[in-house]
Formats: C-alpha cells, sequence, structure tokens
C-alpha cells in the first residue's frame, strides 16, 4: 500500500515539476516581450529629446556659420567650398534625425 502512495506521490510531483517549468518558460517569454517593448519606447523617447535640444543648435550654429561666411567678402571659394562641405554633413545628420526617429505622440 505504501509502494503505491509512494508511486502517485512521485506523479504529482512530477507532474507539479513540469507544469512549473511550463509556466517559467512561458513568464520568461512574456518578460523578453515586454523588455522589448520597454526598450524600444524608451530610444524613441531618447531619439525624440536628442531632436528636440540637438535639433535647434545645429539650425543656429548653420545659420550662424554660413551668415558669417558670405558676408565675410575676403573668404576665397576654397574656403566656401568647405563651409558648404561642412553645412552639407549638418544638413545630412538633421534629416536624419528627422526621418530616422518615430516620434511619440
Amino acid at each position: 500500500m505504501d509502494h503505491i502512495a509512494a508511486r502517485m506521490e512521485k506523479s504529482f510531483l512530477t507532474q507539479l515539476a513540469e507544469w512549473f517549468t511550463i509556466f517559467g518558460f512561458f513568464l520568461s517569454l512574456a518578460s523578453l516581450v515586454i523588455s522589448v517593448f520597454v526598450l524600444v519606447n524608451v530610444r524613441n523617447i531618447k531619439n525624440f529629446y536628442r531632436m528636440k535640444i540637438r535639433g535647434p543648435a545645429l539650425i543656429k550654429e548653420l545659420n550662424n556659420s554660413l551668415a558669417e561666411s558670405l558676408e565675410d567678402s575676403g573668404n576665397n571659394t576654397a574656403n566656401i567650398q568647405i563651409l558648404f562641405g561642412q553645412s552639407e554633413s549638418k544638413l545630412i545628420r538633421l534629416a536624419s534625425m528627422f526621418l530616422d526617429n518615430d516620434f511619440p505622440n
């Protein structure tokens, strides 16, 4: 009789262990999904505020450098070409900030 009770108890413990294994797997999977969701949202928020802070500074810097160099009539064409190259890189950076980000609502 003790042998049958021990076998039933072992079977119950085995089933309980299997249930906890399955339950733990799904909890782990849900945790992974939540972590990815939070990571994406934090990245979007970070990019939004980076653009909000850095964007106007880049535009102002671009405007000032262009205005100063074009007003200075002593600049030669080589300096103006360098300035346009720098301006192009700043514009590309601004465009990537605007186009690559999904801004939060």
